[in-house]
């Protein structure tokens, strides 16, 4: 690795990128069939790098992330709305 504190960089930059939405819903689409497998854990890669099993660690939790923040979230959003429009109609009745 050439710049390991620019790789940290860019790790720790990522979750602003989902937030701002500059990811591709594809690019986590496309690694789902890595984090199925049952080999892709912390614990099993530790014993083959510790460096992989922090990698790994990044990739389960940012993806879960993405899935908040993307598909969660925006659900959560549109409930507490609901809840304030009824809110509102019930009491204009």
């Amino acid at each position: 690795m050439k710049d390991p504190l620019k790789f940290m960089e860019n790790l720790n930059d990522y979750k602003r990128l989902i937030d701002e939405q500059q990811i591709p819903p594809a690019n986590f689409a496309a690694i789902q069939d890595i984090i199925a497998n049952p080999e892709f854990t912390p614990e099993f890669l530790k014993s083959k790098a510790e460096a992989a099993s922090g990698v790994c660690n990044w990739i389960l939790n940012i993806n879960l992330y993405f899935d908040v923040v993307i598909n969660t979230e925006p659900k959560r959003q549109a409930v507490e709305k609901a809840k304030i429009d009824l809110a509102e109609a019930t009491e204009t009745k």
